[in-house]
């Protein structure tokens, strides 16, 4: 069954993750990404349009733009966008999504990975976090992100201010 990590992080907090991946980035409200994640064996198609109506309700009420606002700057009915908005768009053409996440300033980018890659990633992360974690415990200030230009890899950067030290890994 599929089930779905959100995150704003772009990490996701479970590495059993598919070789699926839909990330929505906004420019104004940060990152926020979705991962599936299969646990139950729920139908993808139908939960998506889930979680990515949330995120376009999320930033539109973020904006205080009225739904009859942006539906009328997408070209959609106000039922429409409210359809979309609640989780029922999977109906909806892939040219009117683009355009509502164009009329909210957000960009969309769609991205398939194999299984191998996925778990690959996965491992990277593991060992980027276990990095950060034993550094931290030796005075470090440590962050792990993803760099946003590849998401396949994954950057730790550490810091000791008070000794003049510093490190990418």
């Amino acid at each position: 069954m599929w089930d779905y990590d959100v995150s704003t992080d772009n990490v996701p907090r479970d590495d059993r993750t598919t070789g699926m991946l839909i990330a929505v980035s906004a420019r104004q409200a940060g990152v926020g990404t979705i991962w599936p994640v299969n646990r139950r064996g729920l139908n993808p198609a139908m939960r998506i349009p889930r979680w990515l109506g949330a995120r376009i309700r999320r930033e539109r009420l973020a904006l205080g733009a009225p739904q009859q606002d942006v539906a009328a700057k997408v070209g959609v009915s106000q039922a429409t966008f409210s359809r979309v908005e609640i989780g029922r768009g999977a109906g909806v053409p892939l040219k009117t999504w683009l355009r509502i996440g164009a009329a909210l300033d957000l960009e969309w980018e769609i991205s398939l990975r194999s299984r191998a890659e996925v778990e690959r990633n996965a491992i990277q992360r593991r060992c980027h976090r276990l990095v950060a974690r034993t550094a931290a415990a030796g005075g470090w200030s440590a962050w792990t992100s993803e760099v946003p230009a590849d998401p396949t890899r994954t950057v730790t950067l550490l810091e000791r201010p008070e000794r003049g030290e510093a490190a990418v890994i």
